[in-house]
Parts: structure tokens; sequence; C-alpha cells
């Protein structure tokens, strides 16, 4: 999403699945991705601008699996799953950050999610595997939200969340 945006009323019924294998070439770039039930990624960009994401519902399932099968150098990945949101970040210089300034980037109001949300990783035993796999019922993950920067109210989860990471 840019930013500035609202999302009024959207429904998702359907099944999200990703299964991410980082066993080819590429294995060395860093990796960030959100998944989510209505929306996927929130990038609030350079900016002081906000999403407003209101009365969505999601009954779909969001599922990612994460899986490295080689021993290729240190890797930095990030995933999100949530019901509505799969998670939010702000890039400075075109860099991923977690640092977000003032205001409320993210609003969710009056949101609903009933789905199963899954996020977990499988990686061998010899690498060095930095993922950090999140989940939740409504946002996988928020960036912000101790800064007073993400407002929730009104939202409710009745599906089951896992998050895990097997070595």
């Amino acid at each position: 999403l840019a930013s500035e945006a609202v999302i009024s009323g959207c429904v998702n019924r359907g099944e999200i699945r990703m299964t991410l294998d980082f066993g080819g070439k590429d294995s060395y770039k860093p990796y960030q991705a959100g998944y989510g039930g209505v929306v996927g990624i929130v990038n609030d960009g350079n900016n002081e601008k906000h999403a407003t994401i209101s009365g969505c519902t999601n009954s779909g399932n969001v599922s990612v699996f994460f899986k490295n099968t080689t021993n290729i150098g240190p890797q930095k990945n990030t995933t999100g799953a949530g019901g509505i949101l799969g998670m939010n970040y702000k890039t400075e210089s075109g860099q991923f950050t977690a640092s977000i300034n003032s205001g409320h980037h993210i609003v969710l109001r009056d949101c609903t999610n009933t789905g199963r949300i899954y996020n977990g990783s499988m990686t061998n035993t010899d690498s060095q595997l930095l993922h950090k796999a999140y989940a939740g019922g409504l946002a996988g993950l928020l960036f912000g939200a101790q800064d007073n920067h993400v407002k929730v109210s009104g939202c409710k989860n009745l599906g089951d969340v896992v998050s895990y990471q097997e070595d």
C-alpha cells in the first residue's frame, strides 16, 4: 500500500499460502515480506503519512512456511503473517528500518479475523539463518506500536495463531 491509503469494508474468504525456499543462488539476500488476509504490507516510505484499514474481515487461512536448505552465509529475513495485515515498515534512503517517527502510521479499526494464521520456519542446522517469523490474529508485525504509532480499536481475532521455528 502507498501512504495515506484507506481500505474499508473489504472481505477475504480465500486461503493465502506461501512457501519460501532459500536454497538457491540468491539465498544471501535479506528478505522482508508480509502476508495478510486483506493487506500484505504497508510501507510508510520517507514521510509521515498513514494508512487506515477499517471494517474489514478475513475468514481465510494465512500460512507462511520458510525453508532454508543451504549453508550460505548469515541471512536476516523477516516475515509477518496476519489475519488483516501482514506487516508494516518504513524505508529511509531505500533501506528497511523499524524506526517510525510520529503520528499513527497504521490504524486498524473494527476489523475481524476468524481464519487460522500460521508462520513457521525450518532450517538446515548448519546454516546461519536469522529468520524472524511473526504471526498475529490481526497483524503479523507492527513496527512503532510501543511508541504509539499504531492504533488498534474495536478489532477482534477469533482464529488460531501459530508461529514457530524448527532447527
